[in-house]
C-alpha cells in the first residue's frame, strides 16, 4: 500500500508540474488525487513505523522515526515558499516529485 501511494502521488504531483495553468479540470483532478490518496497514506504514519521494530524497541524506534518525520516536515515547510519565489511552480512540483519518487524505492 505505502509504495502505491508514493508512486501514485508522484504521478499526481507531476501531472501538476507539467500542466499548462488554463487546464482547470487538470490541475484539480490531480490535486484532488494526491490530496486523498496522501489521507490515505496518513493512516499509516504510526501502524507502519512500529512494525519494523522488534518489540524490545519499537517505543524508541517509533520515536526516532516521528521525530525524523517531523524534522523533514519543518525543512519542506520552511523551503517550499523559498523555491516557489526562486524557480516557480512547475520547478517546485518537479522536486516534490522527485522527493516522493525517492520514497517508493525505498519503500
Amino acid at each position: 500500500f505505502t509504495i502505491y501511494t508514493f508512486a501514485i502521488t508522484s504521478v499526481a504531483l507531476f501531472i501538476l508540474s507539467i500542466t499548462n495553468t488554463d487546464s482547470h479540470f487538470i490541475i484539480l483532478t490531480a490535486f484532488i488525487i494526491f490530496t486523498f490518496v496522501m489521507a490515505a497514506a496518513g493512516n499509516l504514519t504510526m501502524v507502519y513505523p512500529a512494525e519494523l521494530f522488534p518489540t524490545e524497541i519499537r517505543a524508541s524506534g517509533v520515536g526516532l522515526v516521528s521525530a525524523i518525520s517531523r524534522i523533514g516536515s519543518a525543512i519542506g515547510a520552511f523551503l517550499l515558499p523559498i523555491t516557489l519565489d526562486s524557480y516557480g511552480l512547475s520547478t517546485s512540483m518537479l522536486g516534490m516529485t522527485a522527493v516522493l519518487l525517492l520514497g517508493t524505492v525505498i519503500s
